[in-house]
């Protein structure tokens, strides 16, 4: 352990593989969960969003992130600072959040499977309320009997699992991470101190 670049927190120069296993546990239920809603919905939808997760996070991820980090080369505290390493070039900029911004070709891979997740919730409030079905409720119908019904319990589980993912990785890699003081997960200002 050493005390990181401004002496204000001390930081793992690797993380402990007892801190990366616990997040590969909760990527790999939450992306379970996730891929079973979108192929509930279509098996080619939920191939193409299998491909689109493993590609942005083996390739997207490590593009915007990894190869600009401390932890390049290292042992990260998701595990992808080593596997980077043998696959992307270090970049020359070394502002960690520089390129953060990409990150947002990521967002489908939450954003999909929350909408389908919530669709059937959507149609089961209107059923509730109601409200009679025109042109948009029929197609609100045909979206929700494609889907057959997510079971709302399981979408439950899946919004556990996310916050109690990000509760983990706060928890306990956050704190120890070098990139603490300047990464827009643990602090969003770090994104504004980099624009100015």
């Amino acid at each position: 352990m050493n005390s990181n670049k401004d002496n204000k927190a001390e930081y793992f120069e690797n993380f402990p593989l007892t801190v990366v296993f616990p997040r590969w546990f909760f990527a790999l239920a939450e992306m379970g969960l996730a891929s079973y809603f979108v192929f509930k919905f279509g098996f080619r939808s939920g191939l193409i969003f299998l491909i689109y997760g493993f590609v942005g996070v083996f390739v997207l991820l490590p593009l915007a992130r990894c190869t600009r980090c401390f932890y390049y080369g290292r042992v990260c505290n998701f595990g992808l600072g080593k596997w980077a390493s043998f696959f992307f070039p270090e970049s020359r900029d070394k502002i960690y959040s520089s390129a953060y911004g990409y990150t947002i070709f990521l967002w489908p891979i939450r954003i999909i499977p929350l909408g389908l997740g919530f669709i059937p919730i959507l149609g089961a409030i209107r059923f509730a309320l109601g409200v009679p079905s025109g042109e948009i409720g029929d197609m609100a119908n045909a979206v929700i009997q494609s889907l057959q019904v997510i079971p709302h319990g399981l979408f439950v589980i899946y919004l556990l699992v996310i916050f109690l993912h990000r509760r983990y990785y706060r928890s306990r890699s956050c704190p120890r991470c070098y990139h603490r003081s300047d990464c827009p997960v643990y602090d969003k200002n770090s994104l504004i101190e980099t624009r100015g």
